[in-house]
């Protein structure tokens, strides 16, 4: 697996960050419609990109 350099650590960190806000308000729309088979599926992405994010995080750690 290539491992990432400090600035695309960051703009993948920062890309991220960005979709999961944007699924996060995409998820509570759902909760609130009462869509909650969508609501679900919102939330098992965002707990995909939380690991993404995660290992991104823990390459930081242990990179020089």
């Amino acid at each position: 697996m290539k491992h990432l350099r400090k600035e695309e650590r960051i703009e993948a960190l920062e890309g991220l960050n960005d979709i999961q806000y944007i699924l996060f308000e995409h998820c509570i729309t759902q909760y609130e419609k009462g869509q909650m088979d969508e609501f679900w599926n919102d939330i098992e992405n965002l707990d995909f990109l939380f690991g993404l994010s995660n290992k991104i995080l823990e390459e930081e750690l242990m990179s020089p």
